[in-house]
């Protein structure tokens, strides 16, 4: 019986220690990042270098982007493309999953139809992509 006293009382005193170790190791992911994460890339211009090898920009109406996911050796992007029909009024969306590499290797396609794989995470429009794009008077380079 006092062993039985014992145990309970041991296990009192651990689970609140336990239960604090448990919150406190788990945190979502992106919820903080230390000082040694590697910082994302630029996607968009890295995109935007390689873009007229992904898509003909005179067919591209819409454009958004996601922002950059880590990976072993890269990160990855979706971007959403809307295009128009061949024949008729609408528009067509595309999602690419696109790979940013940490050693400067040009990014990849590594999914065209990456619907499923991009999920719903929050997308930003990336105009920057569309043949009709004109960067505002103020912008650098213009």
């Amino acid at each position: 019986m006092h062993i039985a006293r014992m145990l309970t009382a041991a296990t009192l005193v651990a689970l609140p220690a336990l239960s604090a170790c448990q919150t406190t190791s788990h945190q979502p992911a992106g919820s903080q990042v230390s000082a040694s994460e590697p910082r994302p890339p630029d996607a968009k211009a890295a995109i935007l270098a390689v873009k007229n090898t992904f898509w003909n920009a005179d067919e591209i109406i819409s454009a958004a982007i996601t922002p950059p996911r880590p990976g072993i050796g890269r990160w990855s992007v979706c971007v959403r493309i809307g295009s128009k029909f061949r024949f008729g009024d609408g528009l067509i969306l595309q999602h690419h999953l696109i790979a940013i590499y940490d050693d400067g290797t040009p990014p990849a396609i590594l999914s065209v139809n990456a619907k499923l794989q991009c999920g719903y995470p929050p997308y930003e429009p990336y105009p920057e992509l569309e043949a009709r794009y004109k960067p505002p008077s103020g912008a650098k380079g213009s």
